[in-house]
């Protein structure tokens, strides 16, 4: 008798709820008691290129999540010799590699040539409203020569967490939990100065990374919060999705044909991307070495192969499909408002890019394919013109971390 007189309790306070004559404030729904920026430090504060190759952070987070949405990576640049500018890049053109480690080792992420993926998966997914914002505090669309030597010269850059690894950027926008976060590893390589920067005047004969830090905002729970999270660490685990990249680079140098395997064995594919940057361009300070080979459109035919699958169906021959697949792959195409920063000239001239998804359904989540030996993803292109060229491609993939309160481990 009494259990009936519960469930009818129970179902007038779920008629109140659903009329909204509910006027009871739960003390579970404040789960957050403090949020505060935190700074993160390196290894050492400066670095000096040529020389210093490799800069280190380990975070001390204790038990609090952190916010990576509103949490930037900082750092001061002065130049030596010369004045110079990113050319088509920002700030992230200094960064060559990024690993993340857990505190037991674990790599929970590895990004190579992250200079050039960011340079052109910025100007695939943001808005120009982005990169007259966001995107000018990381050094974007700033004038030629902008940063000089001149004594006493030096300019700031700020990173969003987000741009500088998809690992930062979780599935959901989850916090970074504190068994994560803690004690979490970062190594950045630098890049080398003739590819990293743009000089006309003068020539750069060092720079020097100085002041450089993680601002991180750091999330206190409520002690009720952070109960239900260690029951569930401690039981299941916390799981966390996000991306991660791997690079396929091949030195195609003047061959009209090209056949590039990414050998990678994956779960969830999600798609690739794959960029051609001349020979002549790369390790000169006075060329832009993340603009593409095509000064115009040089692709006579292309298309992506997995497994039995073609990507598009059939092979892209023309300027106009190749554009209207990247528009495609890159979701531009049913969301009015939601541009992209690379314009159809811009496309012909300079920033050409071969791209496919894997996915089955673009209006759904996880719906890749994987990759494995008997299913390699093989790009192939044919173009016109014999310049020398580099040919890079960045297959992107669904990597799930598992946290439990000693250990944490990642799947692919």
């Amino acid at each position: 008798m009494e259990s009936k007189e519960n469930h009818r309790g129970d179902q007038r306070e779920m008629l109140m709820e659903a009329n909204n004559l509910s006027y009871k404030f739960d003390d579970i729904l404040n789960v957050s008691v403090n949020r505060t920026m935190k700074k993160q430090y390196f290894d050492t504060r400066t670095y000096t290129l040529p020389g210093s190759g490799q800069a280190v952070s380990t975070w001390n987070s204790g038990v609090d999540l952190i916010d990576l949405r509103n949490s930037y990576l900082k750092f001061t640049v002065t130049l030596a010799g010369g004045s110079a500018s990113f050319g088509s890049g920002s700030a992230m053109n200094l960064i060559k590699s990024i690993k993340i480690l857990s505190s037991s080792g674990i790599e929970l992420s590895r990004t190579e040539d992250a200079n050039v993926y960011h340079k052109f998966m910025s100007r695939s997914t943001h808005t120009t409203d982005w990169f007259q914002s966001v995107g000018q505090l990381m050094g974007f669309l700033q004038p030629n020569n902008f940063m000089t030597s001149a004594p006493g010269d030096s300019f700031t850059f700020v990173i969003p967490l987000i741009e500088l690894d998809p690992f930062f950027n979780l599935y959901d926008n989850k916090l970074l939990p504190a068994n994560v976060a803690s004690g979490c590893r970062i190594e950045i390589a630098w890049e080398d100065m003739n590819t990293a920067l743009l000089s006309t005047a003068g020539g750069i004969t060092s720079y020097t990374i100085s002041n450089i830090e993680f601002r991180t905002e750091s999330v206190t729970l409520a002690d009720s919060a952070m109960a239900i999270l260690n029951r569930e660490s401690a039981s299941n685990g916390l799981e966390l999705t996000y991306d991660r990249v791997y690079t396929s680079p091949a030195n195609t140098g003047t061959n009209l044909e090209e056949n590039l395997e990414v050998r990678k064995a994956v779960s969830i594919a999600k798609g690739v991307i794959c960029v051609c940057l001349p020979l002549a361009n790369l390790n000169n300070q006075q060329l832009d070495s993340f603009l593409t080979a095509e000064t115009d459109y040089d692709f006579s035919s292309f298309d992506i192969r997995l497994g039995n699958n073609m990507y598009p169906a059939q092979p892209i021959d023309t300027i106009s499909e190749a554009y209207f697949n990247y528009l495609k792959q890159f979701g531009k195409l049913k969301t009015h408002g939601n541009d992209t920063f690379t314009n159809y000239i811009e496309y012909n001239r300079g920033s050409t890019i071969i791209c496919a998804s894997f996915e089955n359904d673009d209006s759904l989540n996880l719906t890749g394919i994987p990759v494995n030996s008997s299913r390699i993803a093989e790009i192939r292109f044919r173009r016109a013109s014999a310049t020398p060229i580099k040919t890079i491609a960045f297959l992107t993939y669904t990597a799930l971390c598992r946290a439990s309160l000693s250990n944490v481990s990642c799947k692919i």
